[in-house]
């Protein structure tokens, strides 16, 4: 990945529009995170060392939210976000610890007023903790949206992330995943749907260290208009983690000719005792799917719309609460409709 003035480039031909990113307001931030916590967590503030991202601010500060041993968390640790001045940007720290259960809900919107907006969240979830994270981020398709996750998994413990993309005219979300301990597991369900301009920059990537951890990265993208969807996922299987499995899938659909999709799934593997498989595929509405609504009776325009608004419900399905599942359905609807 190099960025230049105008652009990040990431290959011959593949590359992030920035001609309109104005890099030195990124400094006058403000927060915009509200946390609601469960009574079991504790929250402090601390400060960590600077993130290596050339499009997020320095930022020392940090809320660190500790969940306790031994603990199955009574209610969701629920993260609501929404940027209404013209920079917005924090860092959360979350630690799962020891034999916990535990369920992060995240929602981002933001106004028009907001021209910048980011946040930074890390997940360490220790010993025998299962973590859920869900992400609904709907901001203003004006905004530039900034938004990095890092996860450190630890022996059997298990981070499962599912997170729906809808918002910003440049929409970065990065996802890494470390699988620290032996027998250590994630899941990354993502999906998009990128209209008008939009231009979405999507990575997700598992290191597996230790042996017998399991990694499955799924991807669903829709894109219309003239949208840019940029997709890099990586599973890397290092040396030590023999045993170990590692898939990863990318589907996109293409509603225009002017839609520009990359799609880049990688595997480094450094050893042979492994199961791994990837793939990459780009599609139209399915015709037989079409066929057989039309055949029902529906008029074309409804069934084209049913195909597309039904291609991310594998991974809205995945969010705990029927007001999310409705809220992620009601903007899938208006960026359908503004195909007519």
């Amino acid at each position: 990945m190099q960025e230049t003035k105008n652009d990040i480039r990431y290959g011959i031909g593949i590359r992030i529009d920035l001609k309109d990113f104005e890099k030195e307001k990124m400094t006058n931030h403000q927060k915009f995170l509200d946390i609601n916590l469960p009574k079991e967590v504790r929250r402090e503030e601390k400060e960590e060392e600077n993130i290596e991202n050339q499009l997020f601010p320095k930022i020392r500060e940090s809320t660190v939210i500790t969940v306790p041993k031994n603990t199955e968390l009574s209610q969701a640790i629920y993260i609501q976000g929404h940027a209404n001045k013209e920079v917005h940007a924090q860092r959360i720290k979350i630690i799962v610890e020891e034999n916990t259960q535990a369920e992060i809900i995240e929602e981002l919107t933001s106004s028009k007023e907001n021209y910048y907006n980011a946040s930074h969240i890390e997940i360490h979830a220790k010993e025998n903790a299962k973590v859920k994270v869900h992400s609904l981020r709907a901001q203003d398709q004006e905004s530039f949206s900034i938004h990095l996750r890092k996860g450190m998994v630890e022996k059997n413990a298990n981070i499962e992330w599912n997170t729906l993309v809808f918002g910003g005219k440049v929409n970065q979300a990065h996802t890494q995943t470390i699988l620290q301990g032996v027998g250590a597991e994630t899941q990354t369900w993502i999906g998009s749907f990128s209209n008008e301009k939009q231009q979405f920059d999507i990575n997700d990537v598992a290191k597996q260290l230790s042996p017998h951890t399991s990694a499955k990265i799924r991807s669903k993208a829709i894109l219309n208009d003239q949208a840019k969807t940029i997709y890099r996922g990586k599973v890397n299987i290092k040396n030590n983690a023999t045993f170990s499995s590692g898939h990863q899938k990318a589907e996109n659909l293409l509603l225009t000719e002017s839609v520009r999709c990359n799609a880049v799934p990688v595997l480094e593997v450094d050893n042979d005792e492994v199961n791994c498989s990837h793939a990459a595929s780009f599609e139209k509405i399915n015709e037989e799917k079409l066929f057989y609504l039309l055949s029902r009776g529906i008029e074309q325009k409804k069934a084209e719309q049913m195909i597309i608004e039904g291609y991310l419900e594998p991974i809205i399905e995945r969010f705990p609460t029927e007001e999310l599942r409705e809220k992620a359905r009601a903007i899938m609807q208006e960026k359908t409709r503004r195909k007519e």
